[in-house]
């Protein structure tokens, strides 16, 4: 975390998105310390469901966030038509019982539909503190960046000339 914010101290973010995982929450608060940089928790942003860890839980412990995790939908992951979307502990039980993931198809769709929010922003510059599938994801279908994975508290810089993402690729 302090190599993390030692490193964005020195550069300009306008805005930071990060996914409403705990891991990445806990990551961003680390980089952007006590109001470096506006934060937001975008759910669009969160990891490919494919295991347990992908469910999102109750994050009481980020006080910095509270107010954007508490309006939140209750079930802002992906679950199956079976599933509760307006009740977690259901979401939970059903995954624990049944397991579920998250069709490639609707994470695509996600991870385009991520791209077509930033695009709308004004921000020039923006971090997004994310998860491995979903930047994989992002950089393969929407950048000319194939077969990067990064590393835990990675740092990529993606410079677009052009504020048009290009559609992705399949």
């Amino acid at each position: 975390g302090g190599q993390l914010a030692a490193f964005f101290a020195s550069e300009r973010v306008d805005l930071v998105i990060v996914s409403p995982l705990t891991c990445t929450l806990q990551t961003c608060l680390a980089a952007f310390p006590h109001g470096a940089a506006h934060i937001e928790v975008w759910p669009v942003a969160a990891e490919h469901l494919t295991d347990s860890c992908d469910i999102g839980s109750l994050a009481t412990a980020f006080s910095q966030l509270a107010e954007q995790l508490r309006a939140l939908p209750p079930v802002w992951w992906y679950v199956d038509d079976e599933t509760s979307r307006a009740d977690p502990h259901h979401s939970r039980e059903r995954y624990r019982e049944f397991g579920f993931m998250e069709p490639e198809c609707t994470f695509h769709a996600r991870v385009d539909e991520f791209v077509r929010q930033l695009q709308r922003r004004a921000e020039a510059r923006v971090a997004l503190v994310g998860h491995s599938d979903f930047l994989n994801a992002l950089l393969e279908r929407h950048l000319p960046i194939e077969g990067r994975w990064l590393a835990n508290a990675e740092v990529l810089r993606v410079e677009l000339a052009n504020p048009e993402m290009p559609a992705p690729r399949e």
